[in-house]
């Protein structure tokens, strides 16, 4: 609807009916559009096609004026509501920084809204603290301009693709959010043991595939990766040095107040350049806040302490050392070889990737950076059994993909036949086709199964995975417990997401777009899919800055994200560590939460 050039305002909401039955309704401004929005209407697939239109002349707005979709009213009552609700004019708000602006006194309790006052004997949340120097219709002076020159001086920054070339500081939060200590070191402590679990999952590739093989189906791309592991199996090779694990787990709080798992990056794990630097600067910017609380609680400090120890890409250089020398070891005529970091061409998230590289060049490693699309990839064959990497007249010992993970990246031939090269050589891989597949939203599903575990791990540990798992399941299979939660997908689709085997972001499936899927879609086109519960837990106040503009978000969550790294050498682990920690916070209303398409923002955990 928005296409509409005459259209200034449009939501779709999924509500329910009279009968109490879900239909599609959708809102719009100005009125007489009728001819323009029926005809686009007639466009659209009957299973998009709105149950009915309705014209608003206001809109209920949040604080932050966005559309509270919340408080929009039913189609039967748009009349008698518009007469009793007024629109919320959104007030604007702008930041002062403590050293030159006198905020009020924090002596007292201060008002963050109506309802609440928030005393300061506890750790206060970042909207807490920036409401005491808060200012209504003043010039964003001193803390937007601190906090973006310092996120430029951290290399927080996005760059934008083409030329000239531009960059932009990536969104990120004023200042850090408070999480509970008693829940996030749990998250930290079962890091290693998901390091172990995918390990063993990546070396039984038959397994693997046995899970997958109704998702190839109707999955060129996926069924294209595991012939090239197949075909990598069966070749008379050596075995890589090392197998290189660089993950990161992300969690959600859910309704019971206790975090789950929503994903297990195995395949370009992003941000961990960026959270590091991110750390530092709320660790800053809270160390500055601290002169203007009277009565600082006692373990702020111990707090700030913790933001400044948080190093998930030191983590990640180190690993990335450690199998570099494991290279070395097993090739000493290889002294000249350098890690490769494979990347898109325009890549918006290089410095993040440069953090990384920059901390391994501390370590005396030296990096290079490439794409799958260059034609000058090459095995060099050094006995009957090992083929070296080469990319021109440089060898690669560790191959670290930052791409590769969509099928869009592999647009001709080229793109294949380079990964076919690099996974046929004896350079460490960071991840393998197999660790990739291990990686998909379906094996996850699998795994969630206690019985497929203990394949894999102790019954200790499958307690302990076990306790952070959502409910999921396979919207194809066919036995009653995956009757029984597609039937209640279909009647209350907003308390799941379907998944598909991709990464990236923009590929879920939300509300009646999700029932409508389970509705129309026969049993082979859902095998490439997971069902599962979403995650709901309790909204937080957090301050953003995104293109130079702050505002107050009054419902927003963080996902939580744990980083980790792990180093095999057949039998023996050289490395298996937590990294740290980072958070990307959001909207409550954002159904994605990706930092570089702007649904989400660069935050960090203060553990209280």
């Amino acid at each position: 609807m928005n296409t509409l050039e005459a259209v200034t305002e449009a939501v779709a909401l999924v509500r329910k009916d009279q009968d109490d039955l879900p239909e599609l309704v959708v809102y719009l401004s100005p009125k007489n559009l009728n001819r323009e929005v029926d005809l686009l209407i007639s466009t659209l697939p009957e299973h998009m096609r709105p149950h009915q239109v309705v014209y608003l002349n206001i809109w209920p707005r949040t604080t932050s004026g966005k559309v509270d979709r919340w408080k929009l009213p039913a189609p039967a009552e748009v009349e008698a509501w518009e007469r009793k609700y007024k629109a919320n004019k959104p007030v604007k708000r702008r930041w002062l920084f403590p050293e030159t602006a006198k905020g009020p006194s924090i002596t007292k309790p201060v008002s963050v809204n109506k309802t609440q006052a928030v005393a300061v004997s506890r750790v206060p949340t970042p909207a807490e603290l920036a409401s005491q120097f808060w200012r209504d219709n003043a010039v964003p002076t001193e803390m937007v301009r601190w906090t973006t020159a310092n996120a430029f001086r951290l290399g927080l920054v996005l760059l934008e693709q083409g030329m000239p070339m531009t960059a932009r500081a990536v969104p990120l939060t004023l200042l850090p959010m408070p999480v509970s200590r008693r829940k996030v070191e749990p998250l930290q402590a079962l890091a290693p043991v998901f390091n172990r679990l995918y390990d063993k999952v990546s070396c039984h590739l038959d397994w693997l595939v046995e899970k997958l093989s109704r998702a190839c189906d109707t999955d060129i791309w996926l069924a294209r990766l595991i012939e090239i592991a197949k075909l990598v199996q069966q070749a008379d090779r050596d075995p890589e040095p090392c197998r290189l694990l660089l993950f990161r787990q992300d969690y959600l709080e859910a309704s019971t107040s206790k975090y789950l798992q929503v994903e297990v990056n195995t395949m370009a794990v992003a941000h961990a350049g960026m959270s590091e630097q991110c750390s530092k600067l709320h660790a800053s910017a809270m160390t500055r806040l601290l002169p203007a609380l009277p009565d600082p609680p006692t373990n702020l400090n111990q707090a700030i302490g913790n933001l400044q120890a948080n190093r998930p890409a030191n983590n990640f250089a180190r690993a990335l050392s450690v199998a570099h020398k494991a290279y070395l070891a097993a090739a000493p005529d290889s002294c000249k070889a350098k890690v490769c970091f494979l990347c898109f061409e325009d890549d918006t998230l290089e410095t993040d990737q440069n953090h990384v590289a920059a901390l391994l060049s501390d370590l005396q490693v030296e990096s290079i950076r490439a794409g799958l699309s260059s034609d000058h990839w090459r095995l060099e064959r050094e006995s009957a059994t090992r083929q070296s990497l080469w990319l021109d007249r440089q060898e690669i010992s560790v191959v670290y993909f930052h791409t590769g993970y969509t099928p869009e990246v592999y647009k001709t031939e080229l793109e294949w036949n380079t990964r076919q090269i690099i996974e046929m050589s004896c350079a460490v891989k960071a991840p393998t086709i197999p660790m990739q597949l291990a990686g998909c939203k379906l094996i996850q599903q699998v795994l969630s199964s206690p019985t497929e575990l203990r394949r894999f791990i102790s019954e200790e540990e499958v307690q302990q995975v076990c306790s952070v798992f959502a409910r999921q399941f396979n919207p194809a299979a066919d036995d009653q417990v995956s009757r029984d939660a597609r039937s209640e997908a279909r009647v209350d689709p907003d308390r799941w997401v379907m998944k598909p085997q991709r990464e990236g972001g923009g590929h879920c499936v939300f509300g009646e777009a999700l029932a409508q899927l389970l509705a129309h879609s026969s049993e082979t086109e859902l095998a490439g899919w997971v069902l599962m519960e979403r995650m709901r837990g309790a909204c937080v106040e957090s301050a953003t800055l995104a293109n130079g503009t702050a505002e107050l978000c009054h419902q927003a969550i963080g996902e939580i994200g744990v980083f980790s790294s792990m180093v095999i050498r057949g039998e023996e682990t050289l490395l298996n560590s937590v990294g740290g920690c980072m958070v990307r916070t959001k909207c409550v209303e954002s159904n994605e939460g990706g930092v570089c398409c702007g649904a989400g923002c660069i935050d960090s955990c203060l553990l209280i």
